[in-house]
């Protein structure tokens, strides 16, 4: 847990008896490791563990939701539909172990989350797709009628377009060290752009040659 634990509702119940229920609302903010080579179609899940400081199991247990269950009785449990702008939930799983004598017994709540990559989507990948897509248009140009140079040009500005898209989107890009699906992305439309480049040079090299 990443910073104070801020408690905004707290009740204990004592039953007759002896069986005490402290139940608890609070926000926190939960650090966890992720690894984004799959950005931004990744998927992660989060966990997070709580357990008593002092007591062992002997003192304080957890029970999990099937503890309260009859004989016979299965457990059902509805799917939590809560999602963000940017994150979804695929789903809820709480694990309780309660150790042994002289352990602590933990309960450990793992969450499955996936990306809604929309964003990037329409936003990124789409337009890379119709800037080099744009740039394919040398190759239906008559050489008979044109320069050399004004297909260059045309391949050369689109290079320059995507140069100057990645430093617009790259404030919304996570900034890592290794490499990820829309990084795969960015340099295969480069590569493609110099293709066309190369492409543009050898289809004009045998005007010169001499017959």
């Amino acid at each position: 847990m990443r910073g104070p634990r801020d408690r905004l509702h707290t009740t204990l119940t004592i039953s007759y008896d002896g069986f005490v229920t402290y139940t608890e609302r609070f926000h926190a903010n939960i650090w966890q490791p992720f690894f984004f080579e799959e950005f931004p179609f990744d998927s992660h899940t989060i966990s997070f563990t709580v357990a008593p400081f002092f007591y062992t199991s002997e003192q304080v247990a957890f029970l999990g939701p099937e503890d309260f269950l009859e004989e016979g009785e299965r457990l059902e449990r509805e799917d939590l539909a809560w999602e963000t702008n940017e994150w979804s939930i695929d789903g809820v799983e709480s694990v309780v172990d309660r150790g042994g004598e002289f352990e602590f017994s933990t309960t450990t709540m793992f969450i499955d989350i996936s990306r809604l990559p929309q964003f990037y989507v329409s936003n990124v990948i789409l337009p890379l797709f119709l800037i080099v897509a744009i740039s394919w248009a040398v190759f239906w140009m008559d050489f008979g009628n044109m320069h050399l140079a004004d297909r260059l040009s045309v391949s050369f500005t689109s290079v320059l377009t995507v140069v100057a898209f990645d430093f617009v989107t790259a404030d919304n890009l996570p900034l890592l060290s290794y490499q990820t699906v829309l990084d795969a992305v960015l340099t295969f439309s480069y590569v493609i752009l110099s293709l066309s480049v190369l492409e543009n040079v050898i289809a004009y090299l045998p005007k010169f040659r001499p017959n």
